[in-house]
């Protein structure tokens, strides 16, 4: 995952992590001059990204990547994002992560992924905050994040295939409980190996349907190579 030094100041932001539901935009310093406010002068005057140069950099990016503006467009243009086995992983990995106060943002042209704090923003962080920042939702995007409800809902999907009737009852009861059901769902699954080897298995599945759907709903298609 990339590291780079970053010359934004944002302001920490405290949230848990973002759901599939909840994928909000990036807050950026703006008024009608300047896209992204960088900082302020001395004298209290702002410098940072102009509305203009914003607006330039987005017309350089739509010819580059051959994709006409929105409202010429029609339904959302598909980019290719040409990436590594080990990059495909590490997002579907990235995806199940819970982690509060930390956001991860994949670059659709390069397939790596970067992670910034919310809470604490490292002052080495801060060149890769701009680089998010300027390229938000067109280069970079918040990777979202299973929520709770997701999680269960994925164990109850799985209840649904197990043909054993003494341990699909005993895993009901498992998902009926009011902590920690996650532990406990593994733990009875743990009594037999190949249910929970299977278990594995459809949850992975499942993360990259998840993932592909995503990047789907954002008009990127991604394509592992070789």
């Amino acid at each position: 995952m990339s590291r780079k030094k970053s010359r934004s100041k944002h302001k920490p932001r405290k949230k848990r992590g973002v759901t599939w539901a909840e994928c909000g935009p990036l807050q950026l310093d703006q008024d009608e001059n300047f896209y992204f406010i960088v900082g302020y002068t001395d004298g209290g005057a702002p410098y940072g990204i102009t509305w203009e140069e914003h607006e330039a950099e987005l017309e350089e990016k739509r010819k580059r990547n051959n994709i006409i503006r929105i409202e010429e467009a029609g339904p959302i243009p598909i980019i290719e994002m040409r990436i590594t086995q080990r990059q495909w992983d590490e997002l579907v990995v990235t995806h199940d992560i819970q982690m509060d106060e930390v956001s991860y943002f994949v670059n659709v042209e390069t397939g790596e992924i970067a992670m910034l704090s919310d809470d604490d923003p490292r002052e080495e962080d801060e060149e890769l905050r701009l680089e998010i920042a300027e390229g938000f939702n067109e280069i970079y995007y918040r990777v979202p994040h299973l929520n709770l409800d997701e999680r269960y809902e994925l164990m109850c999907q799985f209840v649904l295939t197990i043909s054993s009737g003494k341990l699909r009852t005993k895993l009901e009861r498992v998902l009926s409980a009011e902590h920690k059901v996650v532990r406990k769902f593994k733990n009875a699954l743990a009594e037999d190996k190949a249910e929970l080897e299977r278990y594995h298995a459809f949850v992975e599945e499942s993360h990259r349907e998840r993932v592909r759907g995503w990047l789907e709903s954002i008009g990127v298609r991604a394509v592992v190579v070789r």
